[in-house]
């Protein structure tokens, strides 16, 4: 996930060097140096057959990713799926051929007097700690769910993973936090800092107005963009977020930042546009991508006049999600193209203009 504050803990396909030896120094083994896998190409590696297992922390990947059909596909093609999740959600669905789902304590829940600690978009780390009471108390939280793994896997063995005290750890988070005193910078005497408030993350930019440039300046890059070389009879297609939606989580139907009330399969575009088609207001249309001989549809989208420029088209995220392919990605993030897809659009099957 992109969840603030996984990256800087190590969660990272492509972890660097000078993380991987901290790592080494202080738990006594030899961290891996090859690459794993993103969003996309853990996908795509899981359809062609080449990852086996799949453990999810939270997460609902099948809504939040694009391609849903080749996405299931993928999720049901695994020896074994795990979810380690505080609520159902539409992933849980499409399970491999041993599929489990382990409900958690959520950060919400009082968890016997532990804390996490949680860090927001501007580097801020703060404590937070559940008040509610859990729906069973049979329930264990994220860290007790993956340290009692960890015991099951290497307890008795000569595996580095043995020498850890996972069964602290798994009851006394300020053990975990200690270590990471010892791993990640900026967290020096974590578990201190962070009983008396809020800990800032060291950011050289902000703090010193350091830039990684050659220069040593901010610098800035400015984008032709698609809409001066699509074909005039094609759109582009930008997937948004509503207002009553966290994530992949719906709250409700309503978007009041667009006017847009009751519903979520529409497809919002300029009125101009609507007339040189032929269409009309709230009438059924189809939107359909072409990639690599491959069509993908989503139909029967309610089509809403609306403020946006001549030649683009936006629609809701995950309802637009099956029609963005999963291997049509930027170069360098390797993200897919879910703000500048080109489609086409049509009225849908037995739909007609009023």
């Amino acid at each position: 996930s992109n969840v603030q504050g996984d990256r800087t803990m190590g969660i990272h396909e492509k972890p660097p060097g000078d993380f991987l030896k901290s790592l080494e120094a202080r738990f006594q083994f030899k961290a891996p140096s090859h690459h794993g896998h993103d969003v996309v190409s853990g996908i795509m590696a899981m359809h062609k057959g080449d990852v086996k297992h799949f453990l999810s922390m939270g997460g609902n990947l099948l809504s939040a990713a694009p391609d849903t059909t080749y996405t299931a596909e993928a999720l049901q093609k695994t020896s074994l799926s795990v979810y380690i999740s505080t609520k159902l959600n539409r992933s849980h669905l499409y399970g491999g051929q041993t599929h489990l789902i382990l409900p958690c304590l959520a950060r919400s829940d009082a968890d016997r007097g532990n804390f996490v600690t949680v860090e927001n978009s501007m580097g801020v780390v703060s404590k937070s700690s559940g008040q509610l009471k859990a729906l069973s108390d049979k329930m264990k939280s994220e860290p007790e769910i993956i340290c009692n793994l960890a015991i099951s896997l290497w307890q008795g063995s000569e595996h580095p993973g043995a020498g850890i005290p996972w069964e602290r750890c798994a009851h006394d988070y300020s053990v975990i936090r200690d270590m990471i005193s010892d791993v990640i910078p900026g967290f020096e005497q974590f578990q201190r800092r962070i009983l008396k408030g809020s800990i800032t993350l060291p950011h050289p930019v902000r703090d010193h107005r350091v830039f990684q440039t050659r220069s040593k300046k901010a610098q800035f890059t400015l984008y032709s963009f698609l809409t001066d070389t699509k074909p005039n009879d094609q759109f582009l297609l930008l997937t948004i977020r509503s207002h009553d939606q966290y994530n992949t989580t719906i709250y409700g139907l309503n978007d009041r930042y667009r006017g847009i009330f009751g519903a979520r399969h529409v497809l919002m575009m300029n009125p101009e546009d609507i007339n040189a088609l032929g269409l009309s207001s709230l009438q059924e249309v189809s939107v359909s991508s072409s990639y690599k001989g491959i069509t993908r549809d989503v139909n029967h989208l309610k089509l809403i006049p609306y403020e946006i420029p001549k030649g683009c088209v936006a629609g809701y995220f995950p309802e637009l999600n099956p029609v963005i392919p999963v291997d049509l990605v930027v170069s360098k993030s390797n993200t897919p193209v879910s703000k500048g897809l080109i489609v086409s659009i049509r009225a849908s099957s037995g739909s007609s203009a009023d």
